[in-house]
């Protein structure tokens, strides 16, 4: 194993880490929240966070994804300092922007609440707007904090852009704790707009520490500034046609019985974890190094940059793909079953959770690939997959909901993130010749026959220690026990079907243990 891939590893296992803690608090505020309040009074909080959700996430990808590279390429030609006047120039354009967007989004609140929720009628709909208009401020935050992000990660600093939820999670747990009671799911969602804004002072002090300085100039004519909005506007086209069809999935979700948006929304967060804890932790360190690559004009070492990526990627997502489905109802039971929380609402969350995880490594591929094209500084490929995968996911919406109810809404995206993925692979291959696919299929499929017998032995403890759900800590050491013990039979199957990042990993413990 290479220095470079040593350090990749190691570099990825503390941003693991520091991911972790932050999703697990952010956990622990969503089992709080679940606990607090009825699955049917926060189905409008979910829907009122959507509107500016969906918007920081179609610019903040887009910030990031070009921001990156542009500034790499800035301090590399012209040095530090006018990088740190593009970094500059391009927060007070953004703070402005973003600030036109919420206003505007804020008069016209009523009828995109209206359209983006046609199952909500009454005191239930105007509920929504109201929370809706709270929140949608938060999008200027956003912005300034993936702005910030973008130039941490260049710089090295992946601690603090991966632990940037703490103050949310705290500031959110400590209202639900103290003042739920008095002031409920309006004083919940002021919470949400204070602790968002406090997630920047952080990241301010980290800023520092990098030589940045903040001054108020603005300039729309500058041509890096120029160069990166015309970078931008396919990557949030591309990342928008993804939103709308969540606003979609989210809209059809209205349409079923009180609490349904709710259990899809606690179901895809879970999803998401293992999504920013395994796919985003890779992505956040090997996109800065395809974009050095890329900038270096050193095509061959980008593309096995990319293919060794996707492997690492499948051997962890795979198996952690398969203990989630096998182990969907203890999850949701140990996070979110108590208070107003009940059993009823984790059997339906966990059928729904099932769904997304079989989409996990479609999403995650198509994330790594997706980043592939940006080092080309290409953001048009992208956003036509996107749009094709969108049309595909909303043909799936209709089709799968008719058969299979609010199930189908969570399978049609799994499914759709697997096609465009493909597509997406195939045209990269056009583009840049192979990424070694013979390999990253060999890799699948072995991953999958070392997962077999993993699933089998979790399924039979689980029957054995007689798993039963009417005690958190008896349901959490019994799963914690049984994906272990299956953990280390799909280690001991992987070596035999000779899966050879698992080998490369050995590699690095066995080195470290002769050093010491």
């Amino acid at each position: 194993m290479s220095i470079d891939s040593k350090k990749l590893a190691t570099t990825a296992g503390i941003i693991v880490i520091c991911t972790f803690v932050s999703k697990f608090l952010g956990l622990i505020r969503d089992s709080v929240t679940a606990a607090s309040f009825k699955a049917g009074d926060l189905d409008a909080y979910f829907q009122a966070s959507n509107v500016p959700m969906v918007l920081f996430i179609m610019i903040g990808a887009a910030i990031t994804t070009t921001l990156i590279p542009l500034y790499n390429d800035k301090k590399l030609k012209e040095g530090k300092l006018e990088a740190a006047k593009f970094i500059n120039n391009t927060l007070n354009v953004f703070i402005i922007v973003t600030f036109a967007i919420s206003i505007v989004c804020i008069i016209l609140s009523k009828p995109i609440v209206m359209v983006l929720n046609p199952g909500f009628t009454g005191e239930k709909l105007i509920f929504t707007q109201k929370l809706t208009n709270i929140l949608i401020p938060t999008l200027i935050f956003n912005a300034v904090m993936y702005i910030f992000n973008a130039v941490l990660q260049s710089e090295g600093n992946f601690t603090v852009p991966a632990l940037v939820a703490l103050p949310l999670n705290i500031i959110t747990i400590g209202y639900l704790l103290i003042a739920k009671d008095k002031y409920g799911v309006i004083g919940f969602t002021i919470a949400t707009f204070i602790a968002t804004f406090a997630q920047i002072i952080p990241q301010l002090l980290a800023m520092k520490k990098v030589g940045f300085k903040y001054s108020f100039k603005v300039n729309f004519k500058d041509p890096m500034l120029i160069k990166m909005c015309v970078m931008l506007l396919p990557v949030i086209l591309g990342t928008g046609v993804q939103q709308i069809n969540t606003f979609i999935e989210r809209a059809q979700a209205t349409n079923y019985s009180a609490g349904s948006v709710t259990f899809l929304n606690y179901a895809y967060r879970v999803f998401a974890l293992f999504v920013d804890i395994f796919v985003m932790t890779i992505a956040t360190i090997i996109y800065p190094k395809m974009s050095k690559q890329m900038a270096g004009n050193k095509v061959l070492e980008m593309k096995k940059t990319l293919s060794e990526s996707l492997g690492m990627l499948i051997l962890m997502i795979l198996p952690i793909s398969f203990i989630v489905m096998v182990q969907s109802r203890s999850i949701i039971y140990i996070l979110f079953q108590r208070g107003a929380f009940t059993e009823n609402d984790t059997i339906q969350t966990s059928v729904l959770l099932i769904f997304y995880s079989i989409g996990l490594l479609g999403f995650g591929m198509r994330d790594f690939v997706c980043k592939a094209y940006y080092t080309l500084k290409d953001t048009k490929t992208p956003m036509i997959n996107s749009a094709i995968a969108m049309v595909i996911n909303i043909c799936l919406i209709f089709l799968f909901k008719s058969i299979m109810g609010l199930k189908g809404l969570a399978l049609a995206d799994a499914v759709s993130m697997y096609i465009a993925c493909i597509l997406l692979i195939y045209t990269l291959r056009k583009k840049i010749g192979s990424i070694n696919g013979k390999y990253i299929i060999q890799t699948i499929i072995k991953t999958i026959i070392a997962s077999i017998p993993m699933v089998i032995v979790i399924k039979i403890l689980n029957n054995i220690m007689h798993l039963s759900y009417t005690s958190t800590i008896n349901v959490f050491i019994k799963i914690v026990v049984s994906s272990l013990i299956g953990i280390i039979v799909f280690v001991i199957a992987a070596f035999i079907v000779n899966i050879k990042e698992l080998n490369s990993l050995r590699m690095v413990i066995m080195d470290k243990i002769a050093k010491r």
